[in-house]
């Protein structure tokens, strides 16, 4: 074969050559392009090692069929995205249909002068099976199952690393690792519902597919809402095939060409060049009128839509030509771990073919963390043989069952195990998970917050806070530091590397009957300091996110990012000094607030961490008078300490110099409830303490007048 040499500038030449106006659903060339930008290679790098295989490619060398073990991560949240074993078991049978050629719109392949497809129809031969030995040996279904909700949305290539919460992968030697989430990051121009490595850099870690949860299986088994054609197409991918629509590799924005298309193109010969994507079924559909040199054909043949490759409605197969790709990808002495994948040794490694045997008792469930009257949808994930089962949901109705498969409604707020049986004839297993399920009130159970973290018996209480996290570390109190007493919440994260995310998130609230003229505050103080000086870039933060819904779907409410958030560097574990708190408020329209079922949640971002404190955090309506924390004349010249107080309390001076203040306790409107100092001259650094015995319990202000200006401080009254 002739092989051309070929000048080019740059990876834009064979990536993004078509057009995204009816979606993006593959971000394949996206994660290759990313790819090779970090490995430092250019597109003539990609093409001489296409060119490898393309070129010791002798007909009938291959050693199929092959067997494939597979692993699923599933990254899910809380439940949200956290597929069934039957939903996987649909994606394998589909995807076990369409790569041995069994599908049941095989009649859908062409045989026309202008589409003599069908004799080029190939039969892959490769059939894939759920592991039932992990990489140590232990009994396994093939499904691993994280809780990370701050990795599954918009997810990336972090998902397949435990170190940011996610799931290593296993051997990739040994196992085709797929990740599935609940949606994956994109470059805006519309949805990507998977992607995959390719083959062409060598194997890695990060080797595999990442897959939408709802583009896995077929629609109607969970929550699989198409063909499953998604896993077919990218495991293409993951074997070596490029789009059927993939750009002439010298540059350009069309993909016809009348280039040797063993050079070119997809670098396959019988699947016919196309313009760009489409998204259609048109029979008829030819978008370039070229003829590759070496064509297979040898005529200006249609589009092939029906190709598993492209993006069209109606794919239904592959070409002899792309199972020769796939085979010599497998067999290529280029690609050891893929040599290994397929073989025999590893099947017996993997057990893909050991007769199924009950080993371990498992379950999984759509919602951890709930509201009273929800419903959540258990199934029986055992495996490998289970002949019969009992479950037992104490709080939920049904109480007990022997279904697969069952939805228990949680009527009464609290915290409740949930344990399962199984046997399969003459052994039984057990599993039992203490607290599984956190039942939240409906409606919300208080109006109010007046949280400085000193009374915690145990943190999280599941009616003040909820923690939501994928890692080991979070929330948890701490005597460290402090405003107002001895305690403050901690996340101790110094040293962490990575990405990560951390929620916080509130009990249930009902304000269905706040003041049509009030407003709704959330103010707080926290302290966080960067641990080096390479983070300050939008990565870390901290958003207020609110619900009206009792957390079934969250409303951004404020957001304090990159140098606005925390205060200067230290590389040390952070601890704050008093000067280190910020003090921060939210305040909305009741309009925006006014249900039975409200929370809301701080989400604090890091990259490369250090500790983050919450101190002092108060909700509470006010009439809209109420003088907010984030008014103009607002600032932190004196501190008032304890807060909350009960009988008295103090109040440091920061002046520069002597100065006459004027200290009045105030309502929440603003009207003066005890005068407290009057035009007394103090001195810098001055401590006084105020006695507030009479006081009711409550939220006020604390206004100094100095020389003229008002001051403003909140303080609450046990």
């Amino acid at each position: 074969m002739k092989k051309t040499t070929l000048i080019l500038v740059g990876l834009s030449f064979l990536f993004f050559n078509f057009s995204f106006s009816q979606g993006h659903w593959c971000g394949t060339d996206g994660h290759t392009e990313k790819l090779m930008l970090e490995k430092g290679l250019s597109a003539q790098d990609l093409h001489e090692r296409i060119m490898r295989i393309v070129e010791h490619q002798p007909s009938g060398s291959r050693v199929g069929p092959y067997t494939i073990p597979v692993v699923f991560h599933i990254i899910h949240d809380n439940g949200i995205g956290n597929i069934s074993q039957v939903q996987v078991q649909d994606a394998i049978e589909a995807l076990n249909l369409d790569y041995n050629r069994m599908n049941a719109d095989s009649v859908d392949w062409r045989n026309t002068a202008s589409a003599p497809f069908q004799p080029q129809v190939g039969d892959i031969q490769m059939t894939f099976k759920l592991a039932k030995l992990d990489p140590n040996n232990e009994c396994t279904n093939g499904i691993v199952r994280v809780n990370a909700q701050h990795l599954t949305y918009n997810a990336n290539d972090d998902v397949k690393s435990s170190a940011n919460g996610g799931s290593d992968s296993w051997d990739v030697d040994k196992y085709l690792n797929i990740w599935v989430v609940n949606s994956i990051e994109t470059d805006g121009q519309g949805t990507t519902l998977g992607y995959a490595t390719l083959p062409y850099f060598g194997m890695s870690s990060t080797s595999g597919i990442v897959m939408r949860h709802d583009a896995v299986g077929r629609s109607g088994v969970g929550t699989a809402n198409s063909d499953g054609r998604t896993l077919t197409h990218e495991a293409g991918h993951f074997f070596g095939l490029l789009h059927t629509f993939q750009g002439p590799f010298w540059g350009g924005t069309t993909g016809c060409h009348t280039d040797d298309c063993y050079q070119a193109g997809d670098y396959i010969c019988d699947t016919p060049p196309t313009d760009q994507a489409t998204w259609t079924c048109n029979l008829n559909l030819n978008t370039c009128n070229t003829i590759p040199t070496n064509s297979s054909y040898g005529i200006d043949a249609n589009d092939m839509i029906e190709n598993y490759m492209s993006y069209d409605a109606c794919t239904n197969m592959f070409t002899l030509g792309q199972k020769d790709r796939i085979w010599s990808v497998m067999d290529s002495t280029a690609f050891p771990e893929y040599n290994n994948l397929g073989s025999a040794s590893n099947a017996v490694a993997t057990g893909i073919n050991l007769p199924d045997v009950l080993c371990q008792a498992d379950f999984a469930s759509d919602a951890r963390i709930v509201c009273a009257g929800a419903t959540v949808n258990f199934t029986d994930e055992s495996f490998n043989y289970v002949t019969g089962r009992t479950w037992s949901f104490p709080g939920g109705v049904p109480s007990s069952t022997t279904d697969s498969a069952v939805s228990v409604v949680y009527s009464n707020p609290g915290v409740y195990d949930v344990s399962l049986s199984v046997t399969d004839g003459s052994n039984t297993v057990d599993t039992m998970r203490t607290g599984y399920i956190i039942v939240l009130d409906n409606p919300g159970n208080k109006d109010t917050l007046m949280d400085d973290f000193e009374s915690y018996a145990s943190f999280p209480d599941f009616d003040n806070w909820v923690v939501q996290t994928g890692y080991d570390q979070t929330f948890e109190i701490t005597n460290n530091a402090s405003l107002s007493g001895s305690n403050s919440l901690i996340l101790p994260i110094h040293g962490f590397n990575g990405i990560r995310t951390d929620e916080l998130v509130s009990g249930v609230y009902d304000f269905s009957n706040a003041p049509i003229d009030s407003n709704f505050y959330i103010n707080f103080k926290y302290a966080y300091k960067n641990r080096t000086s390479n983070t300050s870039n939008g990565t870390n933060h901290l958003k207020i996110f609110i619900s009206q819904d009792c957390g079934e779907s969250w409303l951004a409410r404020k957001n304090i990012v990159g140098s606005s958030f925390g205060n200067g560097v230290d590389g040390n574990a952070f601890v704050p000094g008093l000067s280190d708190w910020i003090s921060e408020e939210l305040m909305l329209p009741v309009s925006q607030v006014q249900y039975s079922d409200f929370r809301f949640k701080f989400v604090i971002g890091t990259e490369e961490a250090n500790n983050f404190y919450l101190e002092d955090v108060n909700v509470y309506i006010a009439s809209q008078s109420h003088l907010s924390l984030n008014d103009p004349y607002t600032n932190s010249d004196f501190r008032i300490y304890p807060n909350p107080a009960k009988s008295e309390f103090n109040i440091d001076f920061k002046m520069t110099s002597p100065e006459y203040v004027t200290v009045e306790l105030l309502d929440l409107s603003g009207r003066k409830v005890k005068s407290l100092m009057s035009n007394q001259k103090v001195s810098p650094g001055a401590s006084s303490s105020f006695n507030v015995r009479e006081i009711s319990s409550g939220i006020y202000l604390i206004k100094l007048n100095i020389n003229g200006q008002d001051l403003i401080q909140k303080i609450i009254l046990e």
